[in-house]
């Protein structure tokens, strides 16, 4: 059993998969940040040649910012990532 107070879903098995279904991709699928809703952005900001911010926002309201620190200014590689805001 898991540890938690969120109240359980009243849907049966198959309410569930149909709203798991996407008919515009014709899959069940979880959409992502920015397919999820129109209006979802993710904004690039340039830190310095090894780090950039990810700013994710519901319109014009911050929901959160990522910091993402690369090894090199290549960018191939991933150092970090936290979420600074």
């Amino acid at each position: 059993m898991s540890n938690t107070t969120k109240a359980p879903s009243k849907l049966d098995y198959e309410q569930i998969q149909k709203l798991e279904f996407n008919p515009e991709l014709a899959s069940k699928t979880t959409s992502g940040f920015v397919q999820g809703k129109i209006g979802h952005k993710i904004e690039r900001a340039v830190v310095n040649s090894t780090t950039d911010d990810y700013s994710y926002f519901d319109g014009s309201n911050l929901l959160m910012t990522i910091r993402v620190t690369y090894a090199t200014s290549s960018k191939e590689e991933v150092n970090s990532a936290e979420r600074i805001a």
